[in-house]
């Protein structure tokens, strides 16, 4: 009994140290925006969904840490934060996003874009009725038409002008 009291406060403790890490790693990034800060809180992120799997927060760390790759230009550890929260936590309210997120960093960060289309079709027979399932139909079809992001700007523009 003792033995387990003793490994619940140390649990506790390391829980209650990485939570005010992250706090006060979230305060310097909102002041800083530095890529220095980023990477601190993408680590603080990792290292608590890693500790604490179970913990409700593991998927929204886990998403945020995603999310701050991107912001970095870091295709395959955002792909890997997205992949966990996909496989640990299917029932998170983030699983959606991080689909959806799957296409666009294959798409904006790694420019591959065969994975890109099958991980935005992937997004739409998943979740047909999402919010950005319109959005990630209509790169499809850019996507396999080979269009770039410019290509796709100038084809709105040169519409406007039709009008």
């Amino acid at each position: 009994m003792v033995v387990g009291v003793v490994l619940f406060a140390a649990c506790q403790s390391k829980k209650e140290k990485l939570g005010t890490q992250i706090a006060e790693a979230e305060k310097q990034m909102l002041g800083s925006h530095s890529e220095e800060a980023m990477f601190q809180l993408v680590t603080l992120y990792q290292n608590y969904a890693k500790a604490f799997p179970k913990d409700s927060l593991s998927a929204e760390y886990l998403y945020f840490a995603a999310e701050f790759n991107m912001r970095l230009k870091r295709g395959e550890e955002a792909l890997a934060n997205l992949s966990l929260l996909i496989s640990k936590y299917p029932d998170s309210q983030r699983v959606a996003d991080a689909y959806f997120f799957r296409g666009f960093v294959y798409e904006n960060i790694l420019y591959d874009m065969e994975n890109a289309r099958k991980a935005y079709y992937e997004f739409v027979a998943k979740f047909p009725s999402h919010e950005l399932a319109l959005d990630a139909s209509m790169t499809i079809v850019y996507l396999e038409k080979g269009m770039t992001s410019d290509d796709v700007v100038a084809s709105f523009d040169n519409s406007e002008i039709a009008e």
